[in-house]
């Protein structure tokens, strides 16, 4: 690359050549965070790991089970759990872990579209046309600083959700393969001397561009630059590499999702403080109790879920990490003629662990049906608002958007202190 810039800078000026290539980035959406530098620094303050199951997990068959109502329960089988709870057959090793887990039956949402759905959960507020807003993570680094000033503060795996209006210097690392992860920065050897040079001759051009051209958004691109450069010197880049991990390690996470949630401790071990991790595949409209359909995903996962959370446990890091796990709705209590379940977003569940949370609890109740809630309802921005305030997020402070208009990390959404320990 450097040599076919040697060639061109024969032809033409290099601030010319410079100039061309800094103009056809600036439609790029940086893949690195500006790192926010800040002096902050509290005991409160936590590491997030948001677990989320696109597509609409069925709450009826995961959960939330009615073994009493065989009108609803398809073929699901109903076990308990280690702390006499009833939940579905499909996960045996996360039932022996509720303990450590408060399980929230009574989540409801106003979106039932699967987009829509979402947007209301990464940002707490309505997917509008209007303005884009921020996901939890970019709340985090702007209202709690960093941890590891040389490594993206938030890091999405399999996710694509941004900082919004808060700008591309709070944009997540985004991974989406974990085996590959490094794959996602802008060079295929960004260890090399020659990337290096390269990045530091665009910075400076960006530098240069920026006083020419005063446009919005240059001064974040200069910076993503600079901080690439600082990644890639950093020893902590290791974190994304799982062929660093140990034999034992390897051995342990060698299962359908396991690199996912590899890579997801080790960037947790190396204080990336927040972490979107996505296990899509969760729309069964139809075949639902096909053994390749949720019966096998649900398996996936309940190991995937529970090694997890027995490898951070073992490792002492559920001290200062909050995990929450949930979908963007449930699924119908009524059986369609497809033999799946449709969109529910009246009913269905969510689940936080680790640091803080009032862990071996239930929060919430459905009817008979587990088709509208009856006790303590929770809506998305107040699960947001709990997922928050144990991350030790000041979900009162406001920010202001480009246009004056103030926000809040959950909307206005209140904390639900019987899930706080």
């Amino acid at each position: 690359m450097i040599s076919e810039l040697s060639k061109l800078t024969n032809e033409v000026s290099r601030r010319t050549l410079m100039y061309s290539i800094a103009g056809m980035t600036m439609g790029l959406t940086a893949s690195m965070n500006s790192y926010a530098s800040s002096s902050l620094s509290s005991s409160s303050r936590k590491k997030v790991v948001r677990v989320f199951m696109p597509g609409g997990m069925s709450h009826l068959d995961s959960f939330d089970p009615k073994p009493n109502n065989s009108n609803v329960m398809g073929n699901t089988k109903v076990i308990k759990t280690i702390t006499g709870e009833t939940i579905s057959s499909f996960f045996p090793m996360m039932a022996k872990r509720m303990d450590k887990m408060a399980l929230i039956r009574s989540l409801s949402s106003s979106e039932g579209d699967h987009d829509r759905g979402r947007y209301l959960f990464e940002t707490s507020y309505p997917l509008l046309g209007t303005i884009k807003h921020p996901s939890l993570g970019a709340w985090m680094q702007r209202l709690n600083g960093v941890q590891n000033d040389a490594l993206p503060a938030s890091v999405n795996i399999k996710s694509k959700f941004d900082a919004g209006f808060l700008g591309s210097s709070y944009d997540p690392f985004i991974v989406n393969k974990p085996e590959s992860a490094l794959n996602g920065l802008v060079m295929d050897n960004p260890t090399s001397e020659e990337s290096t040079k390269l990045l530091k001759l665009m910075a400076e051009v960006r530098k240069d561009f920026h006083k020419a051209y005063p446009v919005q958004g240059v001064d974040d691109y200069r910076k993503y630059y600079n901080d690439s450069i600082k990644l890639m010197r950093s020893t902590d880049l290791d974190a994304f590499d799982l062929t660093k991990e140990s034999k034992e390690g390897q051995k342990m996470y060698n299962i359908p999702h396991g690199s996912n949630f590899l890579l997801a401790r080790r960037l947790l071990e190396a204080n990336v403080q927040y972490i979107n991790l996505n296990i899509d595949g969760w729309d069964d409209h139809f075949s639902l109790w096909d053994n390749e359909r949720f019966p096998q995903k649900a398996k996936n996962l309940d190991k995937a879920f529970s090694t997890f959370l027995d490898d951070l446990k073992s490792r002492g890091m559920l001290e200062d990490t909050v995990i929450s796990f949930n979908s963007e709705f449930g699924r119908t209590t009524r059986i369609n003629q497809r033999k799946g379940r449709d969109h529910h977003r009246k009913a269905f569940f969510g689940i936080l662990a680790g640091a803080g949370v009032n862990t071996g609890t239930v929060y919430g109740k459905t009817d008979e049906s587990a088709e509208k809630v009856i006790e303590n309802k929770v809506a998305p921005a107040e699960f947001n608002a709990t997922l928050a305030h144990l991350a030790g997020i000041d979900i009162n402070k406001e920010i202001f958007s480009s246009d004056n208009r103030p926000f809040t990390v959950a909307r206005g959404g209140k904390v639900i202190s019987e899930l706080i320990a």
